[in-house]
């Protein structure tokens, strides 16, 4: 592995360099608040989003996109709201601002990373439908966030984000790798910028513990490890059908991530086909455009 001429950073000062990133804004902050009261109702939900022009047009595109496939489409963010669910439209005005921060936090971040994430998301949910877990748009968004730390990293230290050429296929190691060029991995930078954003707890455990093995790291509660172990399956099956989208990355999906939801052997190959080739299709779809 290159190392930076700078050698790792003092973890204090890559702490302090988070630090700086500016917080989220204060409507993102009230409509996570807004979600989190059990007597909030649709139509106050969508009055806060309206204020907000820009997340306001992704919750409407995401409400008719196919996926939802809404007979007659959605033309009212109250109705979108009721659509996508409260969590759903939480993790997406979480995401829409934390990637709009960090896309000027700095160094422009590598155009591969985001499409990276983008192809987690697809693949996450398509994998919890399939496994009848409720929400699924909580695995999009998760998928979508999993590499939130190592985003910032590349974004707020360039010089030694270019000297990134990791030699290791498994996730573990490449923690490893990365402490030793940032001085901090992926996964600790994602949990400082998650509390940093105040992300719920959920979705910060799972960011910030995706490459732990089934059975450790911190205790989370079902639900959460059913999310973790789902989305780091999808980033293995992502990195191994495209091999360069994050140079030096190309570790395959490992089983024991499904292991960990409990789930037969016969279905393991069933269910890393049918992911693998969503994934497949995704690129072609991009590549014809």
């Amino acid at each position: 592995m290159t190392r930076s001429s700078n050698g790792p950073l003092p973890e204090h000062q890559i702490i302090e360099k988070i630090d700086e990133i500016p917080p989220l804004p204060t409507s993102a902050l009230q409509l996570v608040e807004l979600i989190e009261d059990p007597s909030a109702t649709p139509l106050a939900l969508a009055r806060l989003i309206e204020q907000d022009v820009a997340l306001a047009a992704r919750v409407l595109h995401l409400a008719n996109s196919a996926f939802y496939g809404v007979a007659g489409g959605v033309d009212s963010l109250e109705r979108a709201v009721c659509f996508l669910g409260f969590t759903t439209i939480q993790q997406i005005a979480l995401y829409f601002h934390s990637r709009q921060i960090l896309d000027e936090a700095g160094a422009r971040p590598p155009a591969p990373l985001w499409h990276h994430a983008h192809r987690v998301a697809k693949a996450s949910r398509t994998l919890a439908a399939r496994l009848g877990l409720p929400m699924t748009g909580r695995f999009f968004t998760a998928g979508l966030l999993h590499d939130l730390g190592r985003v910032a990293l590349f974004v707020l230290f360039p010089e030694h984000a270019g000297a990134w050429r990791p030699a290791s296929r498994s996730p573990l190691e490449r923690l490893v790798e990365e402490h030793a060029l940032f001085g901090m991995d992926h996964q600790q930078a994602a949990l400082h910028l998650a509390q940093r954003w105040r992300y719920p707890s959920p979705l910060a455990q799972v960011i910030s513990g995706l490459h732990a093995s089934p059975g450790t790291g911190p205790t989370v509660s079902p639900e959460e490890d059913a999310m973790r172990l789902v989305v780091a399956f999808s980033d293995g099956c992502a990195h191994a059908t495209n091999e360069q989208e994050i140079p030096g990355v190309a570790v395959g999906p490992e089983r024991s991530w499904l292991h960990g939801l409990g789930l037969p052997e016969d279905q393991l190959d069933a269910l890393q086909d049918l992911v693998q080739r969503e994934l497949s299709a995704d690129e072609q779809e991009e590549g014809n455009d």
